[in-house]
């Protein structure tokens, strides 16, 4: 799309699954500085915790459990030890704020039964995490 516009990208395109050790590096110091926690509620649980546009959202049971087993849960995850949905990585924002994308977003999920469009199946050990790099950026709409 951007070659139509007449942009070469050239030798600089990348991908986000050329940094993925880098994003769980991030997502571990995210974890000890208290800005992300494991969150082991269900799908259901989450959409109705997550409030609506005139509700502001709760905060999950888990949100407030220590560094340490944030930690463990997160690796837990990363080893391939939890099962498909049974965990989230979220960032702890605000559940009472306007935009509802920034109610502590999922970042990590566990996703084992398919396979990645750039690295392939190769890659798909049974920690490898996706990372919804939208929530780590601005969002404009409400």
């Amino acid at each position: 799309m951007t070659a139509a516009a007449g942009f070469d990208w050239g030798e600089r395109l990348t991908h986000a699954s050329d940094y993925f050790p880098q994003f769980h590096a991030l997502a571990v110091e995210l974890i000890k500085e208290g800005k992300a926690y494991v969150d082991e509620s269900s799908v259901e649980e989450l959409r109705r915790m997550r409030g609506s546009l005139t509700q502001p959202g709760e905060n999950s049971p888990f949100r407030d459990r220590s560094v340490a087993e944030n930690l463990r849960l997160f690796e837990q995850m990363t080893a391939g030890e939890l099962p498909d949905g049974a965990a989230v990585l979220r960032l702890k924002i605000d559940m009472a704020a306007g935009n509802m994308n920034m109610r502590d977003p999922p970042i990590y999920r566990i996703k084992r039964d398919a396979d990645h469009p750039m690295t392939g199946a190769a890659e798909h050990t049974p920690g490898q995490l996706h990372l919804r790099l939208h929530a780590l950026t601005p969002s404009t709409h409400e």
